[in-house]
């Protein structure tokens, strides 16, 4: 039975993390993609998440963590690429995938926090002016990511997963979650 729970468990995580990193904002997807495709390429992601979150069992760096987006952006493009958008796996969703994955296995005890937390519209404006005209959906650029990052931690005081975490959790209501 315990084995069943906790394969519920992953499989809601990846749900989870799947529809928030694919599915609001600029088009992950060209037009005319076939299922098939789409699915081949979350079955990727998902491997790819699973192999990540062994890696975040111990501590990780932030430049190693910025390597690991910047990696899974490419891998993704490279294998996947004309399934996408002009045709690339943006920065953006790469984060937001990578990131909230960490989050989830983060606040059920599997890991140690995390470096970043996930990047999307809520939480990019909450940064203020400095960050306003970064879009994380369509966001591609290091710099920008890099400039997202900074400001969280000038607001987190250099504790942005739980920030974010705390932020998320005090407006639930407000976001209609609850």
């Amino acid at each position: 039975m315990e084995k069943n729970k906790e394969e519920f468990i992953k499989s809601q995580i990846f749900s989870l993390t799947i529809m928030g990193g694919l599915s609001r904002g600029y088009p992950v997807y060209e037009k005319a993609v076939l299922e098939t495709d789409k699915n081949n390429f979350k079955k990727f992601l998902e491997e790819t998440l699973k192999s990540y979150g062994k890696l975040y069992e111990k501590e990780v760096e932030e430049n190693e963590h910025i390597k690991n987006i910047l990696k899974l952006k490419k891998v993704a493009t490279e294998k996947f690429g004309k399934i996408f958008k002009d045709k690339k796996f943006r920065l953006g969703r790469a984060q937001k995938v990578l990131n909230l994955y960490l989050k989830y296995l983060w606040t059920l005890g599997r890991i140690p926090k995390p470096p970043h937390c996930p990047f999307d519209s809520v939480i990019i404006s909450k940064l203020g002016k400095e960050v306003k005209n970064i879009t994380w959906t369509k966001l591609d650029k290091e710099e920008d990511y890099k400039r997202l990052v900074e400001v969280a931690r000038k607001i987190s005081h250099d504790n942005i997963a739980s920030w974010e975490l705390e932020y998320w959790n005090n407006n639930l209501e407000k976001q209609n979650i609850l």
